[in-house]
């Protein structure tokens, strides 16, 4: 158990499972703020403009996220699929434009 615990520790994390522990710590952060500006707010939990995808778009993606990459670091398999399963995942959970690439000037 305490082997199980010691690895849990951020220093002891692949880069790409660092990586994706941070993006799943910011949407989970994300979520936190969205809801508490819900809670400042006076608009309505539900309906077509609402506080509610947010906050569960940041809260689940982000716990899906840190999960995901708990679990790909007990599985056996090579440390290049590892990176690239966990890589396409990260960025695919990513906000739109926060990776994107800059684009040169015509």
């Amino acid at each position: 158990m305490i082997e199980v615990l010691a690895a849990v520790r951020i220093g002891a994390l692949r880069p790409v499972e660092r990586a994706a522990h941070l993006v799943g710590a910011v949407l989970m952060l994300s979520g936190v703020i969205h809801f508490g500006v819900f809670l400042a707010d006076d608009s309505p939990w539900e309906g077509p403009v609402s506080w509610r995808k947010p906050t569960t778009f940041g809260l689940s993606f982000g716990l899906t996220l840190i999960t995901v990459a708990g679990v790909t670091g007990c599985l056996v398999m090579s440390p290049r699929l590892r990176a690239w399963l966990l890589g396409i995942f990260t960025r695919s959970r990513s906000p739109p434009g926060a990776t994107s690439w800059p684009r040169r000037s015509r």
